[in-house]
């Protein structure tokens, strides 16, 4: 999911869902798998595992980019992630 950013225009995230009772990967193991076949700039620069619960879909069972989008947003906020320089902190006024 290509996620806005300030100075590089977007950045990639990778979305997974586990399969129940599965282990997660680090985020190394799979950057370092990915690294075999993609180029470097697809490479994903944070890595997000969620619930099927989380992950809104059609009727047709595809995946609602635009709301998992802004999910993928929040988390970044919340957890203050910085990505090539650019912090997604959560910026709330009091």
């Amino acid at each position: 999911l290509g996620v806005p950013h300030p100075t590089l225009g977007e950045v990639i995230v990778l979305c997974a869902v586990l399969a129940p009772d599965a282990t997660p990967p680090s985020e190394q193991e799979i950057v370092d798998t990915l690294r075999t076949s993609l180029a470097s700039y697809k490479l994903p620069r944070r890595i997000l595992f969620f619930d099927p619960a989380d992950v809104s879909t059609t009727s047709n069972q595809k995946i609602q980019v635009a709301a998992l989008r802004e999910v993928v947003g929040a988390r970044l906020a919340a957890e203050s992630v910085e990505i090539e320089g650019h912090c997604y902190a959560d910026v709330r006024e009091a």
